[in-house]
């Protein structure tokens, strides 16, 4: 019997990063450790300059030059700054806890400070105004700015493709994402996946069709955890403007792999035969305790499942299990275009260790 693991969409695989990323601290101890500003995940400069007043993360308002296009003026006889960002106005004075704005005022928690010839606002001020978010750690120690730029992507020295998410869910998980090619765009609602912290998509244009013309791939990670690592991959054709059928690894598994696992006192013995190949590939793997495991009666498959492009080809590597935890190597499968779809071309199977 095969077994295969589902893909990992769970907040909670995702939640687990994003809890443990920042290290704890007591909150007086916060307060002199050295700040650390981020943006679209880089390191900022401004950590140094960071500060906490009233309980209130602040940094110099200048800063939001790296955020978004404005224009910022300042006015040294009044000492306040004006703010043009996203058909808005902002007229932030030295010393005020309230910001005038070409709408309704915003009310600070801490006044605007002078502070060594700059002027220091808010972090959530810098993130209203120049439409990005911010996240402080808990501990007051870190700031994490999401600009705008963030979600979009560029296959590199191509700006007239870009990725663009439809929805932003929570932990920067994305429903659905649009594809704008030469000015036009083409909306994909099913494509999802991961778009923040160590995991965005893999953005790739190259003619892995063999028709003369490149296709464009979007390689999505939809989670992970423990031993769990899921991908899936989108192929479009810009020139038919379809996107292109790709076989499962369930399809490809149970069209092309049977396999069995037997167990003695101190081995585990595996035969796996790959349609095509003339004799079964046996594996043994040593373990004083393999008589009393849980074993599954064939390889389990897509713990992990991964894909990439290599010398103008589409392949997955997938992770074979003998328990629902322990691996014993990798399906390794070439793709070809062949009838309208991707399907398996070439599988090989690496065994852990090779």
């Amino acid at each position: 019997m095969k077994k295969y693991w589902n893909h990992i969409v769970s907040g909670l695989l995702i939640f687990s990063v994003v809890a443990g990323s920042y290290a704890t601290a007591s909150l007086a101890d916060a307060r002199e450790m050295q700040k650390e500003v981020s943006i679209d995940d880089k390191s900022s400069s401004y950590g140094s300059k960071a500060a906490i007043q009233n309980d209130v993360y602040i940094l110099p308002l200048r800063m939001i030059h790296d955020l978004a296009k404005v224009e910022l003026t300042w006015d040294n006889v009044h000492k306040r700054a004006e703010v043009k960002s996203q058909g808005k106005k902002y007229i932030i004075t030295a010393g005020e806890k309230v910001v005038q704005t070409s709408s309704n005022p915003v009310r600070l928690k801490t006044p605007a400070e002078l502070r060594n010839g700059n002027i220091f606002v808010p972090a959530t001020l810098l993130a209203e105004m120049s439409g990005a978010k911010v996240t402080i750690s808990e501990d007051d120690v870190a700031a994490k700015f999401t600009t705008a730029n963030y979600y979009k992507m560029h296959p590199e020295g191509e700006p007239d493709i870009t990725l663009l998410p439809m929805k932003i869910g929570k932990y920067d998980y994305i429903e659905g994402m649009k594809l704008k090619v030469s000015g036009k765009t083409y909306s994909f609602p099913d494509w999802k996946g991961m778009w923040g912290w160590n995991y965005k998509p893999e953005l790739i244009t190259e003619d892995i069709s063999g028709d003369g013309h490149k296709e464009i791939i979007v390689v999505n990670t939809l989670g992970y955890g423990t031993g769990l690592f899921n991908q899936e991959v989108k192929v479009w054709n810009p020139v038919t403007l379809k996107e292109e059928k790709i076989d499962s690894l369930k399809k490809i598994v149970d069209e092309n792999i049977e396999s069995t696992i037997k167990a003695d006192k101190n081995q585990i013995q595996i035969s796996l035969q790959i349609k095509g190949h003339k004799e079964p590939i046996t594996q043994v793997i040593k373990d004083p305790y393999a008589s009393e495991m849980s074993l599954n009666d064939g390889l389990g498959f897509g713990a992990w499942e991964r894909y990439m492009v290599t010398d103008g080809k589409l392949m997955m590597r997938a992770s074979a299990n003998y328990t629902n935890i322990s691996p014993a190597g990798d399906l390794i499968v070439t793709f070809q275009y062949k009838d309208h779809k991707y399907q398996a071309d070439e599988i090989k199977y690496e065994p852990l260790g090779d």
